[in-house]
């Protein structure tokens, strides 16, 4: 080869290294801005405006099976390539458009929209204004545990999925026949919701169709750590209760029985924020001394009773659950778009777990005796919201207030 030649091969490499390292635009046979290692565009810049083009990205859809994979085969798997293996580190930044089968489409498990891996979980890229989240990073059984929450107005801002913290120590224990039977009122035990309709023994592990919205059930001394249970009193209905964290993470706590008041009353004022119902429901507070003498709030409704557990409890439908069974008196938006989100996942007691599909049951901070407290219920087919007391070695659901 001659001088010539070799001379013309070298300026042929360096011009291509230059190109192969330098910036590109695709669709238009102009350089990118200056800040672009990419970009994409099939005309220059109209005058007057800064749009530079007629088409757009078209992103790879998939349809997501697993939130948070924790191997490479799981990664690979979670979009649809289920012999590949991905490296969760090196794929940091892979952006998808997640689709779904579900009817109706806010239902779905895994919402609709735009996915990054951020090397950890798929994370949308887009959330409602409204809703935030909260990275519990306390050591724990079910291990690092994200919740979604939001602002209710006045009455501050509450998770709106229920708890599921398992502390590593096993102070919190699986429910078992004895609490029941010998009437222990402190013992702090837990099990994960029936999973389907009927009547079931409590489990440490999941039910198939179980979603981590739905939480564990809990005992009410599990709920508060034991704070109470040697305290006797009516703390319902105190504005100036103190907040008692219990088993919630640092910063939020469980909520007091007033507390579900002023979120109750905020459902009713503004139905519209949180559900298809657009109609304000009447609202107004308990008289003093109704939290002992009676077990309803004093809503100004016939029958004393509020109609507002249709905007609290999710229109989405529970998994198992026949049709005929369906809670058809529903209207919560789920947690995604902006509701409260009950699910009716049930509750339990002793050696069973029950009501799926038929009751969401939480949990107050407020105490009723040394032997009982405070809980809302909102149940299938049914408009209201009940204010009762529960025996505390009974399993409830759990939100936390910031």
């Amino acid at each position: 080869m001659n001088i010539k030649l070799k001379h013309r091969f070298l300026l042929c490499y360096i011009l291509l290294s230059g190109n192969i390292i330098g910036q590109v635009t695709i669709g238009l046979d102009e350089e990118p801005i200056h800040g672009a290692l990419l970009q994409l565009k099939n005309q220059p810049n109209i005058q007057g405006s800064k749009a530079n083009s007629t088409k757009g990205l078209g992103l790879p859809v998939v349809e997501l099976t697993n939130i948070k994979p924790t191997t490479k085969e799981e990664l690979a798997k979670s979009i649809g390539h289920t012999t590949g293996s991905y490296d969760l580190s090196d794929h940091t930044g892979l952006l998808i458009y997640n689709i779904t089968e579900s009817v109706p489409k806010q239902c779905a498990l895994i919402p609709e929209g735009l996915y990054i891996w951020n090397g950890e979980e798929w994370r949308m890229a887009f959330d409602l204004p409204e809703i935030k989240r909260y990275t519990d990073y306390r050591p724990q059984v079910l291990g690092r545990q994200v919740y979604y929450y939001r602002s209710f107005g006045d009455a501050g801002e509450w998770m709106v999925e229920n708890l599921r913290y398992l502390p590593l120590d096993g102070s919190i224990t699986l429910s078992y026949k004895n609490v029941e039977h010998n009437h222990d009122y402190n013992a702090k035990v837990y099990s994960y919701p029936a999973g389907l309709y009927g009547y079931t023994i409590p489990s440490a592990t999941p039910h198939p169709s179980w979603n981590p919205a739905q939480g564990l059930i809990y005992s009410y001394s599990a709920s508060t750590l034991g704070t109470y249970d040697d305290i006797s009193g009516n703390m319902g209905n105190n504005p100036d209760e103190p907040k008692l964290e219990g088993i919630c993470p640092p910063g939020w706590h469980v909520p007091s029985d007033y507390e579900w008041s002023q979120l109750e009353e905020e459902m009713c004022k503004y139905p519209e924020k949180y559900s298809s119902e657009t109609i304000p429901r009447p609202w107004r507070d308990r008289l003093p001394g109704s939290s002992s003498d009676g077990n309803d709030d004093d809503y100004e409704q016939t029958g004393n009773r509020g109609t507002h557990g249709e905007i609290m409890k999710s229109l989405c439908p529970m998994p198992n659950i026949a049709t005929h069974l369906e809670d058809t008196m529903a209207k919560g938006y789920p947690m995604f778009y902006g509701g409260f989100g009950a699910q009716l996942v049930g509750n339990g007691r002793g050696e069973e777990t029950h009501l799926y599909g038929e009751s969401a049951v939480f949990w107050t901070s407020s105490y009723q005796s040394v032997y009982s407290a405070w809980y809302r219920a909102m149940f299938s087919f049914d408009l209201r919201v009940m204010r009762q007391n529960a025996l505390k070695f009974e399993m409830l659901s759990i939100r936390c207030k910031k």
